[in-house]
């Protein structure tokens, strides 16, 4: 449908600005969460911890497209965060702020979507306000593991903006605008499998607003369709370990939570109250209960108002339809997970609600549609978006958020404690962890306790509740640790029983190689590795270990495919930068290692140590090569830089006595020897 002609061209042009204005507007409004911290809720998982983003390249992006992470199927949401990595590191500035320039771009194609329904300028300017504003958008844009809602939302929306194009030409919509619109609908499934309902949506919004072209977009149904079905079958196999059973959440629950879900997120656009970083499913209405049965009558009732619109006003009924349909992946019928509700699903649907809202206030009078805003711009303008994105600052404020929301969750309080184990006005002592760790088969009960019982001393408590833990696999990579401290001849046998397990993750597989190089098992470590298929932060580290074990025995060519495995992974990782350098020396090819090592000084994402342990490897380089001009200034860098390398120190101080500068080569030459006998007397690694 075309904007009603009487606007004019003066309004129309006026209006197309609209979008980019509000958009604008989403987007410094979001910025603001710019100096928010990585949280360590799946934030830690997505971007601090994870392999995948740290290498930016042609080939790194294919094997994004082949792989699987943290239970999901989002190549292009973790490319987006290569993106971020290779521009800050793990600053959160740019996550920050590339999050919230991808949902500018939805509310910018959400906006030309409404105005292809002929919304009024003014009124298209409020709808996008209320829409990318509303509080229940936090948690999608500040949290930055929601990337990938508002990448698939962005191109969502994108593909349906474009699809409305074809109104002015609907014979050529095969031809001119399927072949974008498939483009996006792609760039939407790679980022979220949320969008495996477009094909679904477009069908009954053309059903309902334009019936005579469904003979002639057969085909795009059937692509839309068929990239649905094909998508949802990859995120089930991505999410087969999360897909909770019939027999844990039966079917009367499924249903319930089915009606119920489409009334809450509803409630919550009307009036965002009670918004939460987390909603655990315990606090799902029972049926026979109130709650259950207003819910249940509100969505009936949603549902009636829309099918009553069917005939005089059908983009009103297709917008309600778009909302019921979206909200379909994560209705409950299919739990996934844990969670009941998340704030986080409402995003793609409630866009559902903005069009069916822009087709009914289009027919208003100019009074009644700012009165009809004006009711829903009320509630989201007093709990308004930018008080809730606090809860987001950091891992603390999330879980203090939700806490406020449910004080009795104990997840909340669990994690609380977690962070800090002193703290005792969070009602969860010891004796209540205990009780809470009986019935939990996640292990985080089992760990909150651990951790309690280690701040306050009880360590033999915490080592006996560990080993009799049900969820082997963190209690043994935290005995580990713990038994590394004293005896790592038990923390070996640990790491064995944990490599035994046949579904340990590759992270924790590594730090057990890392445990049985320390107990000297040499073998066992290599073995561990090669046995660990999975790419992870502590399989780089423990790579540059062996190579550097390798370099310490003369064997350079046999180190040399551990550093590349590493570097694949990470190489901004210390082991390996340590590693790169001793084998350029090694082998005495000075200037590549010096074009390698410069290359690596160019990366973002260097720690301040790494930085200079990579200087003080280059200046030896320089130095090896007859470049001292160059060796002393990357000599002086790397100083400036924190190294506390002896012999970093000790070489500086050789050059600086050989030009002259006795004093200074004094001074640091005291620093080195100092640093060697402290070296010397640290325990090994």
């Amino acid at each position: 449908m075309t904007p009603p002609q009487e606007e004019g061209a003066a309004p129309r042009a006026a209006s197309a600005a609209v979008p980019l204005l509000a958009a604008a507007a989403a987007l410094l409004w979001f910025a603001a969460s710019w100096p928010f911290e990585i949280t360590t809720w799946d934030d830690r998982r997505y971007i601090a911890e994870n392999p995948w983003i740290r290498q930016l390249s042609p080939s790194r992006a294919l094997e994004l497209f082949r792989t699987y992470y943290f239970l999901n199927y989002h190549p292009l949401a973790m490319l987006s965060y290569a993106l971020d990595y290779w521009a800050a590191g793990l600053r959160p500035w740019a996550y920050h702020l590339q999050s919230a320039a991808w949902h500018a771009g939805a509310v910018a194609a959400l906006g030309f979507a409404l105005r292809r329904l002929g919304a009024p300028a003014a009124a298209l300017a409020l709808l996008l306000l209320w829409w990318g504003l509303h509080p229940l958008r936090v948690e999608s844009v500040v949290w930055l593991s929601g990337r990938k809602d508002v990448l698939c939302a962005c191109f969502f929306l994108a593909a349906f903006a474009a699809r409305l194009r074809a109104a002015d030409a609907p014979e050529r919509y095969l031809r001119s605008v399927f072949p974008l619109e498939l483009a996006l609908l792609l760039l939407a499934l790679f980022s979220k499998s949320m969008a495996v309902t477009y094909g679904a949506v477009v069908l009954l919004w053309d059903a309902l607003t334009a019936p005579g072209e469904l003979r002639r977009r057969a085909p795009a149904y059937a692509a839309f369709l068929a990239l649905g079905a094909l998508f949802s079958w990859l995120n089930i196999l991505a999410q087969a370990d999360t897909i909770a059973p019939v027999a844990r959440i039966g079917w009367g629950e499924r249903i319930l939570s089915a009606l119920y879900s489409p009334w809450y997120y509803a409630s919550r656009t009307l009036v965002p109250w009670g918004l939460s970083p987390l909603h655990a499913r315990g606090y799902a209405p029972e049926w026979g209960s109130l709650r259950a049965l207003l819910a249940v009558a509100g969505t009936l009732a949603l549902l009636a108002l829309g099918a009553s619109q069917w005939r005089r006003r059908p983009e009103v009924a297709a917008g309600v339809g778009w909302y019921f349909l979206a909200l379909a992946p994560v209705s409950g019928i299919i739990p996934v997970g844990g969670a009941f509700v998340a704030d986080r699903y409402s995003y793609i649907p409630t866009a559902g609600l903005a069009l069916a809202l822009a087709a009914f206030a289009r027919e208003l009078r100019p009074g009644a549609r700012a009165a009809l805003l004006a009711a829903l711009l009320a509630p989201s303008l007093a709990l308004h978006s930018m008080g809730y994105m606090a809860a987001f600052r950091d891992t603390r404020a999330l879980w203090e958020r939700t806490l406020a929301v449910y004080p009795g969750f104990a997840t909340a309080r669990i994690n609380l404690q977690r962070l800090d184990p002193s703290r005792t006005d969070l009602g969860v002592d010891t004796a209540a962890l205990a009780a809470a760790a009986s019935g939990d088969t996640s292990g985080v009960a089992d760990e909150a306790l651990a951790e309690a019982l280690l701040a306050r001393g009880e360590r033999s408590r915490a080592v006996a509740l560990l080993e009799r833990s049900p969820n082997r696999e963190p209690a043994l990579a935290r005995l580990m640790q713990l038994r590394a401290e004293d005896d790592i001849v038990v923390a070996a046998q640990h790491a064995w029983e944990l490599l035994a397990l046949p579904g340990a993750s590759s992270e924790r597989r590594a730090v057990a190689a890392n445990i049985l190089l320390r107990a000297g098992d040499w073998d066992g470590a290599l073995r561990a590795v090669e046995e660990t298929r999975e790419p992870s932060l502590a399989l780089a580290n423990v790579t540059g270990q062996i190579a550097n074990i390798l370099l310490s025995r003369g064997e350079a060519e046999a180190a040399r495919p551990w550093i590349a495995r590493g570097r694949a992974i990470d190489p901004a990782n210390a082991e390996l930068v340590r590693a790169l350098g001793v084998l350029h020396s090694a082998t005495g090819d000075f200037a590549a290692g010096v074009a390698s090592h410069r290359a690596l000084l160019r990366r973002r994402d260097l720690a301040p140590e790494v930085r200079a342990q990579a200087l003080g490897m280059l200046a030896f380089l320089h130095e090896a090569s007859g470049g001292v001009p160059a060796a002393l200034e990357a000599y002086r860098e790397a100083v400036a830089s924190g190294s506390r390398n002896p012999a970093v120190l000790g070489n500086y101080a050789a050059l600086l006595e050989a030009s002259g500068r006795r004093a200074e080569a004094a001074a640091l030459a005291a620093r080195a020897a100092r640093l060697e006998e402290l070296t010397a007397a640290a325990p090994p690694r």
